[in-house]
């Protein structure tokens, strides 16, 4: 056998290897594509930002949230809403697209899904439409929720993640900001407790000429008390969040007030009660109705860490 036989076998050979390699990747292909198309799925509305509504009803009672893209409110008392949490929410149901449905037949309290058992999301949206989405047990598949669209026959996964949003606690829907107070807009700021001497912190000019504040009890400056201390203390007012809320008025002590004057000519002022609670205290600021409670590590960091307002 001459050499140009033996590669012309050797070429011929490897063109049919690569053939049938060729031949197996695209019958894998047409197989996945085939087996993609064929999935029975619903597509889950896009609702955009024109929600106007969302109600959330569980065994344990309903929570409606109204508004738009500019505000909502939460509950039966209007409580201010959490606006980014609320769009987050609008988010992630309007981008799920289709889903991949499990069954098309009846049977629903083995998923968690009949009357008594489900949850359900509903959101007014556009022109009075509205998107209902029931939720079940968890899938055993994965990280899962059974569902059901819009009433539909057939029993959809959602992801589980959704499970967060369905609480009908208004404090997972309410805005937790309750003062919001840059230190570039502060003139000067007081704080009094009982049994204590004020302790005053005003704008000083260093002899380098950078801005500063000097803290001073009566005419005498307060040694104990450091520039990181002051940086803590408007830290926490430039960003004054709610830990939880209270809905009756505290009996307890007042422990100190900040009264903060501002660039504007308002003021602003902070009382800290005692709570029942351990390790927390009870806040209510001026102009805000709504009373909050806040951890003692943040309090004390309000109240430029000095030990006699906490003994």
């Amino acid at each position: 056998m001459t050499e140009k036989n033996t590669n012309f076998r050797q070429s011929a050979g490897r063109t049919v290897i690569y053939g049938a390699i060729l031949l197996l990747l695209l019958m894998v292909y047409v197989f996945q594509e085939t087996v993609t198309r064929s999935r029975n799925t619903i597509n889950v509305a896009d609702i955009g930002d024109s929600a106007t509504q969302i109600q959330i009803d569980t065994p344990e009672g309903t929570l409606v949230l109204q508004g738009g893209p500019e505000s909502w409110t939460v509950g039966d008392k209007a409580y201010p809403g959490d606006i980014q949490l609320v769009d987050e929410l609008i988010s992630t149901v309007g981008s799920l697209g289709d889903v991949d449905t499990i069954s098309r037949r009846g049977g629903y309290s083995g998923f968690g899904l009949d009357e008594e058992q489900q949850r359900t999301l509903e959101i007014t949206y556009g022109q009075d439409e509205t998107l209902t989405l029931s939720f079940g047990n968890s899938a055993a598949a994965g990280n899962a929720l059974y569902a059901r669209i819009n009433g539909s026959r057939e029993v959809v996964l959602l992801p589980a993640s959704l499970d967060r949003w369905i609480t009908v606690d208004p404090s997972s829907f309410r805005d937790h900001l309750m003062l919001e107070v840059p230190e570039s807009s502060v003139e000067s700021l007081e704080i009094s407790a009982p049994e204590c001497d004020p302790v005053n912190l005003r704008q000083k000019i260093s002899d380098k000429g950078d801005p500063g504040w000097e803290v001073l009890s009566g005419d005498e400056p307060v040694s104990s008390v450091t520039e990181e201390a002051v940086d803590r203390l408007f830290q926490e007012l430039s960003m004054l969040e709610a830990d939880a809320f209270i809905e009756s008025e505290p009996e307890t002590e007042i422990v100190a007030s900040l009264k903060v004057k501002l660039s504007n000519k308002s003021e602003k002022t902070i009382s800290i009660r005692h709570s029942e609670d351990e390790g927390a205290y009870i806040l209510e600021v001026s102009g805000n109705p709504y009373l909050f409670t806040l951890s003692e590590w943040n309090v004390r960091r309000l109240l430029l860490g000095r030990d006699e307002y906490f003994r």
